[in-house]
């Protein structure tokens, strides 16, 4: 089984959340693809680089546009860096750069074999709580961006998401929070939402 992961966002603290990403993928042999924000620091990219060892890397500039936008444009040009490899992949994971993986030991490759040509999009467990004072709501019924694992044909839809966000009435987030938008989508195309035991933070 091949599989590539894609990371995109900001660097943040990646010195510290790197090293659990590094360890899951040296796991389960994960090929990784990075992309990268012009805006950040040369030294920090290289450094990036020097730990992940990457199968590719692409550089972008943001779009002049709110953080919703840029965030799902990031994700696409992601995905589209590892699906246009000329590798095939069985499986491919949406991450980001300041997610830390706490635990995997009870994952398995086979957990997602079991949902083979199924339409099934694959999380992890999230092991905090977000308070969007925004909408003055706790996310209790939203469906998380930062983490999820689909095989072509899923990611073709939601890694692409980018191309319906800009088309949406919301696609600056004035009406609710993204991870509530990310949910109506799994909704509109009868995705099946499966957890995995992957539990994580940010």
């Amino acid at each position: 089984m091949k599989i590539a992961l894609t990371l995109s966002g900001h660097l943040r603290n990646y010195k510290l959340t790197l090293p659990s990403i590094i360890k899951f993928c040296d796991k389960f042999n994960i090929d990784i693809y990075l992309l990268f924000d012009y805006s950040e620091k040369k030294e920090h990219i290289k450094d990036v680089i020097n730990m992940c060892k990457p199968k590719k890397v692409k550089y972008i500039k943001s779009l002049d546009a709110c953080s919703n936008i840029n965030m799902w444009y990031k994700i696409k040009e992601a995905y589209g860096l590892a699906k246009n490899n000329n590798i095939k992949y069985d499986y491919y994971i949406r991450g980001r750069y300041d997610i830390l993986i706490e635990k995997f030991a009870e994952f398995k490759l086979s957990d997602l074999d079991k949902y083979k040509n199924k339409n099934v999009l694959f999380v992890g467990i999230k092991n905090y709580r977000l308070l969007f004072l925004k909408y003055n709501m706790w996310l209790v019924n939203g469906l998380s961006d930062e983490f999820f694992i689909g095989s072509e044909k899923i990611m073709n839809i939601y890694s692409n998401f980018y191309d319906i966000v800009i088309n949406s009435n919301n696609k600056c987030l004035e009406l609710y929070a993204p991870e509530v938008q990310f949910k109506h989508l799994s909704v509109l195309y009868n995705t099946q939402i499966v957890q995995l035991k992957i539990l994580y933070k940010y």
